[in-house]
């Protein structure tokens, strides 16, 4: 089987990759200045603060919940446990204390691996969400791109584009006088009857 007009399917198969191509390097582009901004850490995003809060209060939490008497055995399922309320408040006491008498040096550090952890949680937000609107822009603009390239073919590249191979417009010209001798036969057998 012969592909109809196959300089025509080269043609378009050849700028449908010219335009890949040059969505890819703008696509590559966009996504390098996205990350060249991201490498200045910046936000207003509430989030942010959010995060940031509840990374400074873990800490502190964790240790009062494990301070906590834990259910045992057959209490495992009860949803209440009797505490010394002195005990309990003698306990979340020390915990703060110690807490306050960690080094600045320590705060410091924590605050910033707060902050960072939570800078990362927003940062990779922002990059969840821009990188496949990125990728969606690509594929509306192929379109636009592919008919701004198909709209700069002239008429006569067309023509020659379309134009059917030398065999086949040989074999057609060939059929051509076939068909014709066997009309001028079938003439000259019907004025025989």
């Amino acid at each position: 089987q012969i592909a109809p007009f196959p300089l025509f399917q080269t043609y378009l198969i050849t700028k449908a990759c010219e335009v890949v191509e040059y969505l890819a390097r703008d696509t590559k582009r966009k996504i390098e200045q996205f990350i060249e901004r991201e490498k200045v850490p910046y936000t207003q995003n509430h989030y942010l603060f959010e995060n940031v809060c509840k990374l400074r209060s873990q800490r502190l939490m964790n240790e009062v919940l494990a301070a906590l008497p834990q259910p045992q055995g057959s209490d495992i399922n009860k949803s209440t446990k009797s505490v010394n309320t002195y005990s309990l408040a003698s306990t979340v006491k020390n915990i703060f204390q110690r807490n306050q008498e960690r080094s600045v040096d320590d705060h410091m550090a924590e605050e910033m691996q707060n902050a960072l952890n939570g800078y990362g949680k927003v940062a990779l937000k922002r990059f969840i969400d821009n990188v496949p609107m990125m990728c969606i822009e690509i594929m509306q603009k192929f379109a636009d791109k592919m008919n701004d390239v198909l709209s700069e073919t002239t008429d006569e590249e067309i023509e020659r584009l379309v134009q059917a191979p030398s065999s086949i417009v040989s074999k057609r010209k060939t059929l051509k006088r076939k068909a014709e001798t066997l009309e001028k036969g079938m003439a000259a057998v019907r004025e025989l009857f």
